[in-house]
């Protein structure tokens, strides 16, 4: 084996790793870039290594900048400065995913956002630490812009999840990649990841080499993408050309990417790997221990996780006792003292600030229209969907990265379309029948009926079957409208369709639903959207949204038939 080094500007857990032969502490290029290149220069003449391997971005920049002053013997694999700079920048990235065809949210200035119905968007730095920031509602966009220096940008938000493709490349040829995809993130809003899994997406690996190939990428990159749940188009956010946060999630599963790297740029040699497809995902279970006090629910499904995948494949590293004392002890007294930087906010006067919101909108507008979701607002559907997606993926109907409902968009207008339907329908008429009347829903219904002319329903369900659910469930002389996933397939046009349907103005309309994908949809086209889960993780992201969120429709009409007889 190789003795490996330390170079280290401020204490992390990893220095206090068995496997750290040496350690230097050196000057912060934060602070003084020049010191910082001296310090690195100096250790490197002491200890003459073989090969530097810089792990963040700010290592990455300089040592590429500088790389002209190091030994010549030495290895440094990264690209040119001139590359990582460009990369770097995310306005640049608008320009390259023209070039090579990949999709990249939208630009807008500020002009442009205020006075367009843009629907929400994200604010962000242009550099490397871009600190995101979501506006939901134009009426805080001035708020975050304060707090931002020059060098920002706004850009549509996508509705979906985070996926990332990783690689190891030289002069533009892949020697290894993957794909993982995020299901929890260091906040809900978005974030590094607390929960990934692997899972080799081949459209997405046909993104990712497209990128490397046109930079003709040396070293190891990252790209960052979010994907529509409703499409499952992918949109490019940042590249990375460092080393990721997520590495132990594919070290855990035989994808060593530092032993990768010694043995393609130190020996000349192509790296053999043999992957685990036992385990496919990884828990920083320690590294979200904050969640434990933030959202105890989503700390303890990690916790699941961690239990029924096994310790390997989280980052509680017992093989390397006084790493692992310094990474949890620095980390219970940050929780145990609130020091967290994660529980510096405070989520119940945000989600009372968002619910002031929903009030003055209450007052100030004209509701004529309450527009619901069915399944998952209005009724929980009894509907076994991991087992109807294995179902669809044997037959060949979906592909195993594909959700559901983006295997029924793509295969629109095609035989696969009618099949997956069929299945479909078999599952929705089990659980219809086992709903029951619903007393207090249909109560609550027609005491807001007092104030609304219409009420409607959009669906990714077929009509026959919402039809006989709400005859159950006694509300179907409330409901005036009905748009199913025949009638229209995206969220969106749902809604336009029962606005024109119905003859009501977007801002004389609400939206319930449980998903981002009703809140985007509801927001693009100015109806004021009120979300409703009972999933502790996706509440506490529709807060941070700044969205009003309740825990079931009941309690969101309930809210609504307080706040109306408060005003008259």
């Amino acid at each position: 084996g190789f003795k490996v080094i330390a170079l280290f500007y401020k204490w992390s857990s990893p220095i206090f790793s068995r496997y750290v032969s040496k350690r230097y502490l050196i000057a912060n290029p934060y602070v003084n870039e020049k010191k910082y290149v001296n310090d690195v220069i100096s250790v490197v003449n002491n200890v003459k290594p073989l090969m530097i391997i810089p792990i963040g971005f700010i290592d990455t920049l300089l040592l590429s900048k500088y790389k002209q002053i190091f030994p010549s013997n030495i290895i440094i694999p990264i690209p040119e400065f001139e590359t990582i700079t460009y990369v770097s920048r995310k306005d640049n990235l608008v320009k390259l995913c023209e070039r090579i065809g990949i999709k990249y949210p939208q630009i807008y200035s500020l002009n442009e956002y205020q006075f367009a119905p843009t629907g929400p968007v994200v604010v962000k730095g242009v550099s490397d630490a871009s600190k995101p920031e979501y506006v939901f509602f134009k009426e805080s966009l001035l708020d975050i812009i304060k707090l931002k220096n020059k060098s920002f940008m706004v850009q549509d938000f996508v509705p979906g999840v985070g996926c990332g493709y990783f690689a190891l490349a030289k002069n533009g040829s892949i020697i290894v990649d993957y794909t993982h995809v995020r299901v929890i993130e260091e906040k809900p809003s978005g974030g590094p990841s607390m929960l990934a899994c692997l899972n080799f997406n081949p459209e997405l690996i046909f993104l990712g080499r497209k990128i490397v190939k046109e930079l003709k990428w040396t070293g190891v990159i990252m790209a960052e993408f979010r994907r529509n749940i409703e499409t499952g188009d992918y949109y490019l956010l940042e590249i990375n050309p460092k080393l990721w946060g997520s590495l132990e999630l594919a070290t855990s599963l035989g994808i060593d990417i530092p032993k990768c790297l010694i043995e393609v740029f130190l020996f000349n040699r192509k790296p053999k790997l043999r992957v685990n497809v036992k385990s496919k995902c990884f828990t920083w279970i320690l590294s979200g221990l904050y969640y434990l006090k933030l959202n105890p629910k989503t700390w303890f499904r990690m916790l699941k996780k961690t239990l029924s995948d096994g310790l390997i494949y989280t980052d509680l590293h017992f093989n390397d006792p006084s790493e692992f004392l310094y990474s949890l002890l620095t980390r219970l007294i940050k929780v145990l003292t609130c020091k967290h930087s994660k529980l510096r906010t405070d989520l119940d006067s945000v989600y009372r600030r968002n619910l002031a919101y929903l009030s003055k909108v209450l007052r100030e507008r004209r509701i004529k229209c309450i527009i619901f979701d069915f399944d998952g607002t209005l009724v929980k559907l009894d509907i076994p969907w991991n087992e109807v997606k294995a179902k669809l993926v044997k037959d060949g109907l979906i592909k195993p990265w594909d959700t559901i409902m983006i295997g029924l968009y793509k295969s629109r207008g095609k035989k696969e379309y009618h099949k997956i339907d069929e299945v479909l329908r078999e599952y929705e008429n089990k659980a219809i029948k086992k709903l029951k009347k619903d007393h207090s829903l249909n109560a609550l219904l027609k005491k807001v009926s007092e104030n609304v002319k219409y009420m409607a329903i959009v669906s990714k369900q077929g009509k026959q079957a919402i039809e006989r659910a709400l005859d159950i469930m006694g509300i179907s002389k409330t409901i005036s409208l009905v748009v199913d996933r025949e009638a229209e397939i995206l969220r969106l046009e749902q809604l336009k369709r029962v606005l024109d349907k119905l003859g009501v103005l977007p801002e004389e309309t609400l939206m319930f639903g449980d998903t981002i994908i009703d809140i985007v949809s509801a927001l693009k086209l100015n109806i004021m959207p009120i979300s409703v889960t009972d999933n502790p993780y996706r509440f506490q992201q529709y807060i941070e949204y700044g969205v009003p969120c309740f825990k079931d429709a009941k309690e969101a009409l309930k809210y609504i038939i307080i706040q109306w007889r408060c005003v008259t």
